[in-house]
């Protein structure tokens, strides 16, 4: 898991607009227990173009129920 999250880390430096990118590193991240990591990484995933902001916004809920 640790390789997937430094991949998912290059891949949003290289796009870090990509909701995409953003929301399955916050998951990655969630896995790792990296939650402030995480919880930056799923706030950058809502953007309202993104169809996934909606997963993000529950997993930010989660979080932060926790």
């Amino acid at each position: 898991m640790p390789a997937a999250a430094e991949s998912l880390r290059r891949a949003t430096d290289i796009e870090p607009k990509s909701g995409e990118f953003q929301l399955h590193y916050g998951i990655v991240l969630i896995e790792l227990k990296r939650t402030a990591e995480a919880q930056q990484a799923l706030n950058r995933a809502l953007d309202p173009q993104f169809p996934g902001a909606g997963e993000a916004r529950k997993l930010l809920r989660s979080l932060q129920a926790n």
